[in-house]
């Protein structure tokens, strides 16, 4: 049976995702933020020497990062259902945008937030220098390549359904936790049209649903999480 240590509202959702979109028998093992640094509790510390989520037991298999997950479960359990085979052209787009989700977007979507908290914790006297320093590092750094890359993805998605083609693949999977981030913030219905209608459509998938449930997913903290990102930033 397989397991998935799961850490509430985090990236760890996608992995529960792909086991409702393969159809895969599993149980969760839930685990909670630190309340006050809001990292993994000690908890996946035993699980994993990091203490970082998702981690997937399958027997005698334990693993670690998303990435090596979704391979690791597409090349063991799919059945062509979420991957395009070798030779279907439409692989080559599989590829890129499953390693673009972690490689190019993630670091930046990271970084802001890292930014926002270091802009909290500064002390107030000198809060309104760190304040400038920052606009300037997001607006010509962090902002400038969010932007660079959401237009690339728009146009991408004006031509293609999905992010593979015609087929939804675990790619969608992977960056569409990204897009839900940035949407109704950095992108909107009316400047990133084909982006915000993907996000809408895959909240409609009903394995979206039910790992939303099952893995207790709540929309509000989500959308809290990634508050301080800001339309037209």
């Amino acid at each position: 049976m397989i397991n998935i240590h799961h850490l509430t509202n985090s990236r760890s959702q996608r992995v529960i995702w792909l086991l409702e979109e393969l159809g895969l028998e599993y149980t969760i093992t839930f685990h909670e933020r630190d309340k006050k640094t809001r990292q993994a509790g000690e908890s996946l510390h035993n699980v994993h020497s990091l203490g970082k989520a998702p981690v997937l037991i399958d027997n005698a298999v334990t693993l670690a990062e998303t990435g090596a997950i979704f391979d690791y479960l597409l090349e063991t359990y799919d059945k062509d259902i979420l991957i395009p085979p070798t030779k279907n052209p439409a692989r080559v787009n599989y590829l890129y945008w499953k390693n673009f989700a972690e490689a190019s977007l993630m670091p930046y979507l990271a970084m802001t937030k890292l930014f926002s908290r270091i802009e909290q914790a500064i002390p107030f006297i000198v809060r309104p220098i760190a304040r400038l320093v920052i606009k300037k590092i997001n607006a010509e750094y962090l902002h400038a390549n969010l932007a660079n890359e959401t237009n690339l993805i728009e146009q991408h998605l004006g031509k293609h359904q999905w992010f593979a083609g015609d087929q939804f693949t675990a790619a969608d999977i992977l960056i569409g936790f990204m897009l839900d981030a940035l949407a109704n913030k950095f992108i909107t219905g009316t400047s990133h049209p084909n982006s915000y209608a993907f996000v809408n459509e895959i909240k409609k998938r009903p394995a979206y649903q039910l790992a939303k449930e099952k893995g207790k997913w709540s929309e509000d903290e989500f959308t809290m999480y990634w508050s301080h990102l800001k339309i037209n930033s």
